[in-house]
């Protein structure tokens, strides 16, 4: 008895050529291919190197700027010093809804900016007998 060929589930046997597949070499192509895709987007759309802004170019770039900062700080109306848990506890804090949880998790490391960005960079400058009297 023979097998009826059923063409939605039996197919004709393959009498064409077979050729061979190197899945290796394949993949090879494909990483080297994404590779060399990443690092062109990333040499055409990259950002550029530009250097940290330090505490020295800032004051010598806006000095007002710069010294309206530190006062702000010092006085404690800076944002910073006024933002609230979890950084301090100037005020409540983020909230969501009715829930205050910054407040519940408390300042575990607080910011106090005048210590922390006024005097203690203050205290870091070498050779100022003087500042360090004052301070």
């Amino acid at each position: 008895m023979t097998k009826a060929f059923r063409p939605d589930v039996d197919a004709p046997e393959w009498r064409g050529g077979h050729t061979p597949y190197d899945i290796i070499k394949e993949g090879s192509i494909a990483i080297l291919a994404v590779l060399v895709l990443t690092v062109a987007l990333a040499f055409v759309f990259g950002s550029p190197d530009e250097h940290a802004v330090t505490i020295k170019t800032w004051s010598n770039a806006t000095p007002v700027d710069f010294a309206q900062t530190a006062l702000s700080e010092l006085n404690g109306t800076s944002g910073t010093a006024q933002y609230g848990a979890p950084y301090n506890n100037a005020s409540v804090g983020q909230k969501l809804g009715p829930l205050s949880l910054a407040k519940w998790a408390g300042a575990r490391h607080p910011v106090n900016t005048v210590t922390d960005f006024v005097i203690d960079p203050l205290r870091s400058l070498p050779n100022q007998p003087a500042l360090d009297q004052a301070l």
